[in-house]
C-alpha cells in the first residue's frame, strides 16, 4: 500500500461516515412516517456497508475505491437542508390552507407523498455521493459495476 493510497482510503472512511452521520440525523426531518425511516435506514446503511467493503477491498487492489470527495460531503448536506426547508415551507402552506380555507382530508395524504419524494431525493443523493451513482445510470443499466 502506497502512502496516497492511505491517505484515499482515510479520506473514504471519513466521507462514509459523514454521509451516514448527516443522512440518519435528516431521516427524521423528512419520513412520513415509521415504515419510510426503516427502509431507507436499511437502504442507506447497506449503502455505507458497500462503500466500506469497496473503500477496503481499493487499499489492496481489488476495486477502484467509491466516487467521495470531500466537497461531495458538503454538497449532499446541502441538499439535505435545501431539502428540510423546502419540505418544511411547503408543509406550512398546507397547514395554512387547511387552517384558513377549510381543506378537506387531502392535506395529510399530499404531505405524506411529499415526504416520501423527498426522502427518495436524499437517497438518491446520498447514492450519488458515494457512487457516483445518478438517475441517468440507475436507468440506463440493469447492473451497477462498483469496480
Amino acid at each position: 500500500m502506497s502512502g496516497s493510497g492511505l491517505v484515499r482510503f482515510v479520506i473514504d472512511i471519513i466521507a462514509i461516515l459523514a454521509a451516514g452521520g448527516i443522512f440518519f440525523v435528516s431521516i427524521d426531518k423528512v419520513a412520513p412516517d415509521e415504515f419510510f425511516r426503516k427502509i431507507a435506514k436499511i437502504a442507506i446503511g447497506a449503502l455505507l456497508l458497500i462503500a466500506l467493503v469497496v473503500a477496503v477491498a481499493a487499499v489492496f487492489g481489488l476495486a477502484s475505491g467509491i466516487a467521495v470527495s470531500p466537497l461531495g460531503v458538503v454538497y449532499f448536506a446541502i441538499a439535505v437542508i435545501i431539502a428540510v426547508v423546502i419540505l418544511f415551507i411547503i408543509n406550512m402552506v398546507l397547514d395554512w390552507i387547511a387552517q384558513n380555507m377549510g381543506a378537506g382530508p387531502w392535506v395529510l395524504p399530499v404531505k405524506y407523498v411529499l415526504g416520501a419524494i423527498v426522502l427518495i431525493g436524499l437517497m438518491i443523493a446520498a447514492a450519488n455521493l458515494l457512487f457516483g451513482v445518478g438517475m441517468r445510470t440507475i436507468a440506463g443499466s440493469s447492473t451497477l459495476a462498483l469496480v
